[in-house]
Parts: structure tokens; sequence; C-alpha cells
């Protein structure tokens, strides 16, 4: 007499959803670096200087861009800080003024928020870019 094994088959795991996309709308892009007022963002060369906001539309693809620090409340007047705090590294946050004109920024690093911040900062990377209605020029 012989015993065969019958494997036990294993369950599929669960097919986990990709989130959708969220979408705020922040109208203030803050050339001094500051974000001091909701609805402001800005991207900059170095995090720890609010002064290297960057002002180009190449310079938001061409690796000079490596942070971006936005209000924690929108354009709207409604609050995303707990979303932003969601927000971690290998995640993807898009810029777009249209349709053409986008850059994805991979998230490299999310520093812990400093007490009583009214900001969100966020190191990034360029991942991918669509440049046909905003080629060159200032933002």
């Amino acid at each position: 007499m012989s015993a065969v094994a019958t494997p036990t088959p294993s369950p599929e795991p669960a097919a986990t959803a990709t989130p959708a996309p969220t979408a705020f709308r922040y109208d203030s892009y803050d050339t001094s670096g500051e974000v001091a007022e909701p609805g402001s963002y800005a991207f900059l060369a170095d995090l720890a200087d609010a002064s290297s906001a960057v002002t180009t539309y190449e310079a938001l693809r061409d690796g000079t861009t490596t942070a971006l620090r936005i209000h924690a409340t929108g354009a709207d007047g409604v609050s995303r800080a707990a979303f932003l705090e969601s927000v971690e590294a290998e995640h993807l946050i898009e810029w777009q003024q249209a349709d053409d004109c986008f850059v994805r920024y991979r998230v490299t690093e999310a520093p812990a928020v400093a007490a009583g911040a009214t900001h969100r900062e966020f190191r990034v990377r360029p991942e991918t870019y669509a440049w046909q209605s905003c080629q060159t020029g200032t933002l």
C-alpha cells in the first residue's frame, strides 16, 4: 500500500485595489518658498532653504527640484493635513497645470511634521512629465 499526498490548494492572495488619485486645488505658487497662506505651495531646490524655490518650468523637471512644501489647507479652505500626513516614501505626487503640462514626482522622504507647522514637506525626485503647453519660462 502506498500513500499519496494530496496538496491542499492555497487560497489566491486577495487583490489590492490601487487607490484612485486624490486631487486638491492649490492655486498660489509661492516663489518665497514660505507657503504661509492656504492654497500655497512651492517646489524647492533645497528643503532646508525656503529661498531656493524654483521659478522656471525647466527646474521642475531637470533635477533641480528636490522638495515640495505645501500648505496643509487647500485653496478651497479645507484642511488637507490628514491626507498629507498619509503620504509616504515611494508615493507619487503630480503637479498639473494642464493635461499636457505636468510633472510626476516620486516621494523619496516624508519628514515628520514639526509641531505647530501649517505646511507639509516632502523630498521628491522627478519621475515623468509632459511639457507641450509649458516647455520653458517662468512659473
